[in-house]
């Protein structure tokens, strides 16, 4: 008889191993399903971008950036907050960038596809994270998160590999201490779900979170939200009277605020942002909040239009207060009926309140100047809703029974099609930037910024016209923004308007007097007047800033030659060849035809130095 049990016994237990291994490998499966489908669906709706340019502040991160372009520049990044320029001190961004620049120079489709990775890569962490949290709608959430409309600007936009690197590690950040503190199932050998060691014991776990933590304030500091996040996510789980769990989270608090004071810091100083224009009142404050609370969640409703460049709201109406109590009567309600819907909708909503919060208004950035809001500024935090918009669909799916799986795969699949199909139209946008900016310019036309930087496609595209009427009401609506005196400047260059356009350039120079290509191109107009000493002394300036520019020396040996100087000619002539070895093939002429074209490289393709980077 005991034969018998024994074997019974044996039996059940090969089938429970047998059945365990079966499970184990279906798990396994699904994961790599759920990862590959993240994967082919980011690749597929941002396929586009493989044809998408350099764009806006690109100039300034990255390919007018001389810090990136030499490996000198590691230690500036990483040790110096005083010589970022228009940059804010990311330095693991600015590494990355170094990194890419070095592999495979201003090739734009290297750059595109690291982005699309990035974000592919967050989709699937965040897929992680939401599995461990035990939502049902995790995989949903995540491609939502990957492909939804409102996350093309950031993907698109290479200097916004900020908000990826960043969001890289964030997620892993947050993963890991979710692990480190036990919150998710963990299978064991049996199949059975529990802990697998006692919470927080692990703690090399804990520090390589902090790590991770901290290079995500090094990538962009809006992930300083992220101690507050996991406060929430631990009210909602019934454990955030766990001492132990809140004391580990004190460092992290410390380590955000730091780095946010000095990212605040270089915003006053080395950025710029500082006077009246970014003076706002308290209750201006509380219009600007309460309008952007409910702007990014109507755009992830309805994504259209999206623009690099929003309007920028007038401030003087009352009624502009309704939004900001709008926003507080929802969050009440929702506190109000945690009891009865649960804890999870007050959660997702503080999730989104207190990651879009440090972009409501509260904390001044440069680009307040001219908008209020962006795209990208929601990057983490449409998380929240997007969450509570993924369990809504189970929830409604659970009332009709067995209907309930096709009617929830149904509404997944329409939702992933139509966003997926709106942020691939989005993404061909970005394949040049004009573009972009008339597509821009076509839904804000107020906006002094968006007409200088049409303004600017529009002289690329040598339609001197209409590009000189955009710069000519820019500069109107804002006097001396240093871009728009650039490409003014620019614009009479190459319409011939030479006296004009040393005017500007004078005045830009008094205010950037380290700007090569401001002295190159005044020296250009006046050679055009044939005022060649004083043209010659502007090239002079050019070189002291950059001593190495070949092409610089150049024209100055054909300025020095027809302002008489033979000797000095000559003389800059050879320095031009030792920089330049294939400049040899140019002959030394001794004619007028020497005088340099008047065609403006720099001018024409002006770099728009608008130090929008704040965030």
């Amino acid at each position: 008889m005991k034969r018998h049990t024994s074997t019974a016994r044996a039996a059940v237990t090969r089938e429970s191993v047998e059945a365990v291994k079966a499970s184990a490998v279906s798990r396994k499966w699904k994961a790599i399903l759920a990862i590959g489908g993240l994967l082919l669906l980011t690749l597929a709706v941002y396929y586009p971008l493989r044809r998408g340019v350099f764009l806006w502040d690109d100039a300034a991160w990255l390919t007018n950036n001389p810090l990136i372009h030499h490996w000198r520049g590691f230690e500036i990044f990483w040790f110096s907050i005083k010589s970022m320029g228009e940059t804010q001190y990311y330095p693991m961004t600015l590494s990355v960038l170094s990194i890419e620049y070095h592999l495979w120079g201003l090739q734009t489709l290297p750059y595109h596809l690291v982005n699309v990775l990035f974000q592919a890569g967050n989709a699937i962490l965040l897929w992680l994270i939401l599995r461990r949290l035990e939502l049902r709608s995790a995989w949903l959430v995540a491609a939502l998160f990957a492909i939804h409309p409102v996350q093309v600007e950031t993907v698109a936009w290479v200097a916004e590999i900020k908000n990826l690197l960043s969001g890289f590690f964030y997620f892993l950040a947050l993963l890991c201490f979710l692990k480190f503190i036990g919150i998710g199932p963990t299978g064991d050998a049996t199949g059975k779900t529990g802990s697998a060691a006692k919470p927080c014991s692990n703690h090399q776990l804990y520090v390589v979170s902090t790590l991770l933590f901290l290079f995500g304030l090094l990538s962009k500091t809006a992930v300083c939200t992220l101690p507050v996040a996991i406060l929430v996510i631990l009210w909602w789980k019934d454990r955030w009277r766990e001492r132990e769990i809140i004391l580990r989270l004190i460092p992290w608090f410390v380590i955000a605020f730091i780095i946010g004071m000095v990212t605040i810091h270089v915003e006053h100083t080395s950025v710029g942002t500082h006077g009246a224009a970014w003076r706002f009142s308290i209750g201006q404050r509380l219009l600007i909040a309460g309008h952007a609370f409910w702007f990014y969640l109507i755009k992830l409703l309805w994504p259209h239009p999206l623009l690099m460049i929003y309007p920028r709201w007038h401030l003087g109406h009352s009624l502009g207060y309704l939004w900001a109590i709008a926003a507080a009567v929802l969050m009440v309600f929702l506190w109000l009926m945690k009891n009865r819907i649960g804890r999870g909708p007050l959660a997702a909503m503080l999730f989104y309140l207190i990651t879009i919060g440090p972009v409501l208004g509260f904390i001044t950035f440069y680009t307040q100047i001219y908008s209020f809001v962006a795209d990208h500024y929601q990057y983490l935090a449409c998380i929240g809703p997007l969450v509570l918009a993924g369990e809504l669909i189970y929830r409604a799916a659970d009332r009709l029974g067995q209907w309930k799986h096709l009617l929830a795969l149904s509404v997944a699949a329409a939702l992933l099609v139509v966003l997926g199909w709106v942020s691939f139209n989005q993404s061909r946008l970005y394949d040049w930037d004009y573009t972009l900016w008339h597509y821009v310019y076509r839904h804000n036309r107020n906006s002094f910024i968006v007409k200088a930087l049409y303004g600017a496609t529009l002289l690329e595209r040598q339609q001197y016209g209409p590009a000189m009427k955009q710069l000519v009401e820019a500069n109107a609506m804002h006097r001396h923004c240093l871009p728009v005196v650039f490409n003014l400047a620019a614009g009479y260059m190459v319409t011939g308007h030479f006296h004009r356009a040393l005017h500007y350039y004078g005045w830009y120079l008094l205010h950037d007097p380290g700007s090569v290509d401001a002295w190159t191109n005044s020296a250009n107009c006046l050679v055009a007047l044939r005022a060649y000493a004083p043209a010659a002394r502007d090239l002079a300036m050019a070189l002291k800033f950059k001593p190495d520019f070949a092409t610089g020396w150049m024209e100055l040996a054909h300025v020095s030659y027809l302002a008489g100087h033979r000797k000095y000619a000559e003389k800059f002539y050879r320095h031009a060849i030792r920089l330049d070895p294939s400049m040899a093939r140019v002959k030394l002429a001794v004619s007028a035809k020497m005088l340099p074209q008047i065609a403006p490289v720099n001018a024409m393709k002006p770099p728009v130095r608008h130090p929008a980077t704040s965030r």
